[in-house]
């Protein structure tokens, strides 16, 4: 994702006064026997003053100086002409200075508009400004203290590489520091400064098809949204709607590769240095979810609601760690029986839990987060379960306790604090599920995350079992996938310590947690249908390629626009070469779970039809309602391939009968019900729905293989030829480099471009099987 840049600088050719006779009448010979291109128009004195000035032109050195560093950095650069050409200057200006990553400022001369946008800049944003001058000027006072980067126009125009370097240089290791390098923030340095993304709007037509593929927990639609974010002013906010309503969702995968996305480009954002902890931390992955909450702790003031987060991700952290130490801690255990070992490891289990420090360390760092943000109530939770632990496991392992402690007499007293603690916990934790309850109710809505909290809450204070399993069945049915696993893992930690509740202290406020957590795992055991999992390697196929050629009316009366494809006469040779690719596939091992395709005519069929006469069943990803589907992309080529397509729309739809056939249940996708394309999406060139099915295939089949294992592959068939090589966003091309990134093989079907070849057809070698370089930039699409 790359970085923007707002360049504020004189338009055209302007006046520089030159700082010194010296410097002018070098200048004036090197214009004068060399020429300094388009940089410098003239130098001449001004009348008998002895001043001189120069006619600098700021177009040209934004063109050889500014343009070739940012693209060497991989910044898209916008200068502040662009914004009185837009028209709303003013409002777009303030936009710019506030949002852009970074704003460059040249004061070669003393222009009142730079200076002023400069003020404005660095009153806002704290750093990632970076000022740059030629060397006729004198720099003005107010700014000889700042840091600024320095170029001779003489040297830009003799040696351009030499300067362009060492402005990369110098850009690089601006946009690479911590430190603020405004002064008014170095002057006041407990300021802060504006957040970014108060002022960057995501659309709401884009919010929106967020919120519904949430809804519908389509994990593929998410994902092709966060890649369509690229390249808009509001990437880096579209990015971050997608990001929580993936982690949200329970999407890890997805969401982590998503907040990634912004912390590659904003390394200590709050937010997501957040969310990656936590993602972090359930993958496994504990040092690296302890960095993120490093870079969050760099931040000079956080609110308190943020430092109570950040205390508990902490404690999270370390309770993780904790049980990672107790876990085995029994498996050395033996005995003159199966229920004498089970007995010993059991106790070590506990002796090992209670002895760990790290219990007392995360049970701190919950509770001052609970404390820190009264509303945080999962701190709260967590502070009450692993303080329940400790009081039990304390009191059936009472010499370890007593050795923990200072003195062998403070023992009770600190067991009875705890217990005192507990009921204070649970106090608070009791009002804060009856005010979410009556919150929710008044909303006439569903939290899942409060059915989850007001379960766990439950199962530490209830003693009606049957009621605590109700609970965690209505938590089951709404929370999103794979938050059931998280639930029966909290519950594990029980059961392995053999914690009991009111059955261990007849006098104690919780209540019969042995009992309670019995019925809960009895409702947990009941898991969902997913994928079916192949004993042998699985592997997934998809296709994307060319339509047959058609004509479609032109917008003068009268004509017609060819849509390039492959010809008629090609059909039997592209099924040809289709078979080969697909018995290539098969050779190669493992088992190919379902192939993955459109239903357009030409290459789509043909796919589905090869694969279903070598038993292979396939997905039908369809960019519009099937009707309309056939009239838009079926149609066209005649009522023969209608026909076709209907042929293969009923024996995909009869697989979800099969109990035989791996996979999805609905093995038949629609896009959306409409061919508009967004408006948010309207100016991106080429971009149509067609384009947006292709890329959402290709989160289809990734979404697939994250849910059959890790071990699954998948291969990307695409069939183009060079006539018709398709340019731009979701063009075969872009389907291809954006499969490469993810790891994903390409196997590139060729068709020859000449009808007359199209009999010769065979499969590529490797060095043909490469990606086109040249993009068609005709307007014409094929789906």
């Amino acid at each position: 994702m790359p970085l923007n840049a707002f360049i504020v600088r004189p338009f055209g050719a302007k006046e520089v006064q030159i700082a010194s006779a010296k410097l002018a009448t070098e200048l004036k010979a090197k214009l004068d026997k060399i020429g300094l291109g388009d940089l410098v128009k003239t130098v001449e004195q001004l009348g008998g003053s002895g001043l001189w000035s120069a006619q600098v032109n700021f177009d040209a050195v934004q063109q050889r100086l500014l343009d070739p560093a940012l693209e060497k950095l991989r910044i898209r650069g916008e200068p502040a002409s662009a914004v009185v050409v837009a028209g709303n200057i003013r409002e777009d200006m303030f936009n710019k200075l506030l949002t852009a990553d970074v704003v460059i400022a040249d004061l070669s001369i003393h222009n009142p508009n730079v200076y002023y946008e400069l003020g404005v800049r660095q009153a806002f944003r704290d750093k990632y400004t970076f000022l740059i001058r030629c060397n006729l000027s004198e720099y003005p006072f107010d700014l000889k203290t700042d840091r600024y980067f320095e170029y001779s126009l003489d040297e830009l125009a003799e040696h351009p590489k030499a300067v362009v370097d060492r402005l990369v240089t110098a850009l690089r290791g601006t946009i690479s520091s911590t430190e603020a390098d405004s002064p008014i923030f170095k002057l006041l340095p407990q300021l802060e400064a504006e957040d970014r993304a108060r002022f960057i709007a995501v659309p709401e037509e884009f919010r929106e098809e967020v919120e519904r593929a949430q809804r519908y927990r389509q994990r593929e639609h998410l994902s092709l949204l966060a890649m369509e974010c690229e390249g808009f002013l509001w990437e880096a906010e579209g990015l971050r709607v997608v990001g929580r309503a993936q982690f949200e969702s329970n999407f890890i995968d997805g969401a982590k590769a998503t907040w990634e996305q912004i912390v590659g480009r904003y390394p200590d954002d709050v937010e997501a240095n957040t969310v990656l902890s936590t993602i972090y931390q359930r993958v496994g992955d504990i040092t690296r979810s302890e960095q993120a909450l490093a870079r969050v702790a760099r931040t000079r003031t956080l609110a308190p609601a943020r430092l109570s987060e950040l205390r508990s991700l902490n404690g999270r952290n370390l309770k993780e760690v904790w049980v990672k130490q107790w876990r085995n801690a029994g498996d050395g255990a033996c005995g003159t029986s199966d229920m004498d070992a089970d007995t010993s490891a059991l106790a070590a289990r506990q002796r090992a839990a209670l002895a760990s420090p790290l219990l007392q360390r995360a049970f701190d760092a919950y509770h001052e987060a609970f404390k820190a943000d009264l509303n945080n109530a999962y701190a709260g939770l967590n502070a009450l379960t692993l303080l329940v632990i400790q009081v039990e496991l304390a009191q059936r392992q009472p010499d370890v306790w007593t050795s923990l402690q200072r003195r062998p007499a403070e023992a009770a007293t600190a067991l009875v604090r705890r217990q005192r603690r507990i009921r204070s916990l649970i106090a608070a934790l009791e009002l804060a599920v009856e005010a979410d309850r009556e919150r929710l109710q008044q909303l006439g809505s569903i939290d899942p995350w409060f059915t989850l909290l007001e379960a766990a809450v439950e199962c530490i204070i209830s003693d009606q079992p049957q009621h605590v399993a109700q609970l965690y069945e209505e938590a089951k049915h709404f929370a999103p996938d794979n938050a059931e696993e998280s639930m029966r893992r909290a519950l594990e930690v029980y059961l392995e310590l053999d914690i009991r509740g009111r059955e261990q202290d007849q006098h104690s406020e919780i209540g019969t947690i042995a009992r309670n957590v019995a019925q809960a795992t009895q409702v947990l055991s009941r898991r969902r249908g997913t994928l079916q999992k192949n004993q042998q390697r699985p592997r997934i196929l998809m296709f994307v390629g060319l339509r047959l050629d058609s004509s479609m009316p032109g917008s003068d009366s009268g004509s017609t626009v060819r849509r390039p494809g492959f010809p008629a006469d090609c059909v039997d040779a592209v099924r040809d070469a289709i078979r080969q690719a697909i018995d290539n596939e098969l050779a190669c091992g493992g088992q190919i779970v379902f192939g993955l395709a459109a239903g357009a005519n030409g290459g789509d069929l043909l796919f589905h039809e090869v694969c279903q006469a070598q038993h292979i069943p396939t997905r039908l990803c369809l960019a519009l309602p099937w009707r309309q589907y056939v009239g838009q992309y079926v149609a066209p080529a005649g009522p023969e391939w209608v026909e076709r397509f209907l042929s293969v729309y009923r024996t995909v739809r009869q697989q979800a009968q099969r109990p035989d056939v791996p996979g999805d249940p609905v093995p038949i996708s629609t896009f959306t019900d409409t061919n508009e394309m967004p408006r948010w999406l309207n100016g991106r060139p080429y971009y149509n729905v067609g384009r947006r099915n292709s890329l959402w295939m290709l989160q289809h089949a990734l979404t697939a293989a994250y849910e059959l294992g890790d071990d699954t592959e998948i291969t990307l068939l695409a069939l183009w030829n060079k006539e018709a090589s398709e340019g731009g966003i979701g063009g075969i091309q872009h389907v291809i480099r954006a499969a490469q990134l993810q790891g994903v093989k390409v196997h590139s079907i060729v068709v020859p471009s000449a009808p007359a070849l199209a009999r010769t057809l065979s499969l590529p070698t490797s060095a043909q099987a490469a990606t086109p370089a040249v993009a068609d930039r005709s307007p014409v699409k094929a789906a």
